[in-house]
């Protein structure tokens, strides 16, 4: 079934279980550890080595992040779901950084400020679970993972401060053609 015919286009659904959760949770951890771990690969390539850094500490607290719900897993069946069979809108998840957002000569502010709107978007996604969840202990691990998704929001908030907003930079007058 492809994403546009996929079972849970234009409706939402509630999360029903904690594995179901927490498969939810890993697959958005992962996929922002991945992402922020390729954005740091492409501004490495193009010498921005200030945009890669954040990249890089983005991805590893994601990746610490990856290890705590790992942890919650031990002993749990996770489901096994095609990518479209994940209840978030879109076909990336909330913490997946939009590609098209990027570019090589992006700021250490852009990338806070770009960073900020996702994991404000996680936090929106779980408290959007605990909202529609009627079991009590589906509710309580979706207000504790947005809980952690609005630590992430107020760092990146805190991280702003350290990197404050620069003048555009003018458009490249012989951009690259791929970041790959």
């Amino acid at each position: 079934m492809s994403p546009s015919k996929g079972p849970n286009k234009g409706r939402r659904r509630a999360i029903h279980s904690v594995p179901e959760l927490l498969a939810h949770a890993l697959t958005i951890e992962r996929e922002a550890e991945e992402r922020y771990g390729e954005l740091a690969d492409q501004m490495a390539t193009h010498n921005n080595t200030a945009a890669e850094e954040l990249f890089r500490r983005l991805a590893q607290i994601e990746s610490r992040h990856v290890t705590q719900i790992q942890e919650l897993c031990v002993g749990v069946e996770l489901p096994q779901r095609a990518p479209w069979e994940f209840l978030w809108r879109g076909a990336e998840s909330p913490e997946a950084m939009d590609l098209a957002a990027v570019h090589y000569l992006l700021s250490p502010h852009e990338a806070v400020r770009l960073a900020l709107g996702h994991e404000a978007k996680a936090e929106e996604f779980y408290r959007g679970v605990a909202g529609r969840a009627r079991l009590v202990p589906v509710r309580q691990l979706a207000l504790q993972l947005a809980d952690e998704e609005a630590e992430h929001v107020r760092w990146l908030q805190d991280w702003l401060q350290r990197y404050p907003a620069q003048e555009t930079v003018a458009e490249d007058p012989d951009p690259p053609m791929e970041q790959g």
